[in-house]
């Protein structure tokens, strides 16, 4: 049985060329990618926050600032020229405060015209900015004949500048209409930012969550790549340390990848090999010691064998032994009577010699005489 990399299919054709590239290389591209499509949605972000703060700086510089700026200048005209006239026509300031109050207001009027010239002007308001200023020159001429009659008053004097009732109305009126078509021009460029803003964010958020779910789709799918991409090869890594742990060393283990884990497979199988190679020595000696074993045992049985038909050669041996005893036993015992009787025999034969020699002695005796 051969034991792969564990990686088949369609998927394991893209596992297998992400298994040529090193883990550390695929966790690091994982997070690059990451890394780009939260740089692409701060990015995103940021071009919204710099559009909606454009818009808001805009609408702040040129229409609140100029709307500040035309409410100077219409209540320049409609408080300090025209009911600082009603007061002192009613007696009810002096022509000096009346005098006072107004030659200001031609200055402070050029000053917040001038201030608010200087913003960016639409085509559209730049042609009313211009018909305001054309009604200026008018105004300010009535203007000047009030200051000149006031410098001829004394006092309060009621009554003293009717002449300058409906005259300075038809002056100042068409200056604070063309203001107030400046302003509702102001509402409607500060509208029109608004709504581009909101466009903007609108747009900002459809590419943010877009960005999201994109990011989040490709999170997942780069994670379940990646991740299958080292779990599966890992997964028969441990099957082939399972199974050399039971013993199975025969398996071939075929590791096509060159990362860590095509690394750790191929050095498994140089594991597998050299114990194959150290179990098949000792195969080889135990058959060697079988072997001799058997020798051994052969040579005993037969050593036992011989040594059996020794005892019982000795066996015999020592029965004859101990009957030879016997016998000799027996001959010692007759050899001891035959002695006996030798002894009984030479007495006798004693007995008998001294007898005969009595006999001889006798015998001379009868010889002798």
């Amino acid at each position: 049985m051969a034991y792969t990399d564990g990686v088949t299919g369609t998927e394991g054709s893209a596992m297998k060329k992400l298994g040529d590239v090193r883990i550390g290389t695929r966790l690091t591209g994982v997070f690059l990618v990451l890394l780009i499509c939260l740089m692409a949605v701060g990015a995103v972000g940021a071009r919204a926050l710099g559009h909606v703060f454009s818009g808001t700086q805009t609408m702040y510089q040129d229409r609140v600032v100029p709307l500040k700026q035309l409410k100077q200048i219409a209540d320049a005209y409609a408080v300090n020229v025209i009911d600082t006239v009603n007061k002192a026509n009613a007696g009810l300031i002096t022509a000096q405060e009346a005098a006072a109050s107004i030659s200001g207001t031609l200055p402070a009027i050029d000053a917040a015209w001038r201030s608010y010239s200087s913003t960016q002007l639409t085509s559209q308001e730049a042609v009313l900015a211009n018909q305001a200023q054309a009604l200026f020159a008018p105004a300010n001429q009535s203007i000047d004949r009030l200051l000149q009659r006031l410098k001829t008053l004394d006092g309060k004097r009621a009554g003293s500048l009717d002449e300058f009732d409906g005259a300075l109305y038809a002056s100042v009126d068409p200056i604070s209409a063309k203001i107030g078509e400046l302003v509702e021009l102001q509402l409607k460029a500060s509208e029109d930012v608004y709504a581009d803003s909101r466009q903007v964010l609108a747009q900002s958020q459809m590419l943010i969550y877009g960005f999201v779910a994109a990011a989040v789709i490709l999170a997942v799918a780069l994670g379940y790549v990646v991740t299958r991409s080292i779990t599966v090869p890992l997964k028969s890594a441990v099957e082939v340390a399972r199974h050399i742990e039971q013993g199975d060393l025969a398996s071939e283990i075929q590791a096509t990848g060159r990362d860590e884990v095509g690394d750790l497979l191929r050095s498994m199988s140089a594991m597998r090999e050299s114990l194959a190679s150290i179990v098949g020595d000792v195969r080889r000696g135990v058959e060697s010691v079988t072997t001799a074993s058997s020798q051994i045992a052969a040579g005993n049985q037969d050593l036992s064998s011989r040594t059996e038909h020794q005892a019982s050669s000795l066996q015999e041996t020592a029965a004859a032994m101990e009957q030879l005893a016997g016998n000799v036993g027996q001959s010692s015992e007759n050899a001891r009577q035959a002695s006996a009787l030798a002894v009984r025999a030479k007495e006798v034969a004693g007995v008998g010699g001294g007898a005969v020699a009595r006999v001889v002695g006798t015998m001379d005796e009868i010889s002798a005489s």
